[in-house]
C-alpha cells in the first residue's frame, strides 16, 4: 500500500504535536538547570522572566487593538485607493461590506468561541472570493490562447487579465491576510486571563476579569 501523503489540513496538528514534545523536554532541561537552586539564588531570572511576560501581553493586546481597529473601520476605501489607484470597485464593495459586519456584529460576542466562529465564516467568504477571481483569471487566459493573436478582443481581455491578477486577486489576499492574522489574536482573553489568575487575582461580580478592563481600555473602538 503507497504511503499516504499528509493533507495540508494535517500539517498544523503536526506541528503543534511537535512544538509540544519540544517544548517538554525544554522545560526538562529547565528543570535540571534549577533543581538545585533557591529563589534568592534566581532573582534576576524572575526579574527578566516576568518582564518578559508582561512584554508579550503588551504585544499581544497591542496586535490585537490593531487588527481590531482596521476591522471595525466600515469604510477602508481610502487605505486600498492609496495602493490601488485603479482598484476593483465590486471586491472594495464586498471588502467593505465585511468591516460593516465586523461594526455590526463582533463587538457583541466577548467570547473567544463566538469570535473565532465568525472571523472562520469570514474567512471562507474571502477564500471562495480568492477562487472566483482565480477562475475568472483562468477562464479569460484560456480564451485569450483558443482565439489567437489576430482576436480583436486581445487587447481588453489581457488588460482584464492584468487587473484581475495585480489588483482583484491582491486585494482579496490582502484582506484575508489580515483576517488569518486576526483569528488566533482572539484568543488575547485567555492569555491575559489565565496570566491574571496565576497572579490571583479574582474574577469581578459580573465574570469579568480585571485583564479585560485593562484591555478594553486599550482598545478605544470596542464598547
Amino acid at each position: 500500500m503507497a504511503e499516504r501523503v499528509p493533507a495540508s489540513h494535517d500539517l498544523p496538528a503536526a506541528r503543534d504535536e511537535t512544538a509540544d514534545f519540544l517544548i517538554a523536554y525544554f522545560e526538562i532541561d529547565i528543570w535540571k538547570q534549577y533543581r538545585s537552586k533557591n529563589l534568592q539564588d534566581i532573582q534576576e531570572d524572575v526579574k527578566y522572566c516576568q518582564n518578559e511576560q508582561v512584554r508579550k501581553l503588551d504585544d499581544a493586546t497591542n496586535n490585537y487593538a490593531r487588527l481590531l481597529a482596521y476591522l471595525l473601520d466600515d469604510d477602508v476605501t481610502d487605505t486600498y485607493q492609496a495602493q490601488y489607484p485603479g482598484m476593483d470597485v465590486d471586491i472594495m464593495t464586498k471588502i467593505n461590506l465585511l468591516h460593516k459586519a465586523f461594526k455590526t456584529y463582533f463587538p457583541n460576542y466577548n467570547n473567544p468561541v463566538k469570535e473565532k466562529y465568525f472571523i472562520s465564516a469570514r474567512i471562507c467568504e474571502f477564500e471562495d472570493m480568492r477562487k472566483n477571481v482565480t477562475s475568472q483569471v483562468t477562464g479569460k487566459q484560456r480564451i485569450l490562447r483558443n482565439m489567437g493573436p489576430s482576436w480583436p478582443n486581445k487587447s481588453s481581455y489581457e488588460q482584464a487579465v492584468q487587473k484581475l491578477t495585480d489588483v482583484s486577486l491582491k486585494m482579496v489576499n490582502q484582506e484575508l491576510a489580515v483576517l488569518y492574522d486576526f483569528l488566533p489574536r482572539t484568543d488575547v482573553y485567555s492569555i491575559i486571563n489565565s496570566s491574571c489568575s496565576r497572579f490571583g487575582h479574582k474574577r469581578r461580580k459580573n465574570g469579568q476579569m480585571p485583564a479585560q478592563s485593562w484591555l478594553r481600555s486599550r482598545t478605544t473602538s470596542r464598547p
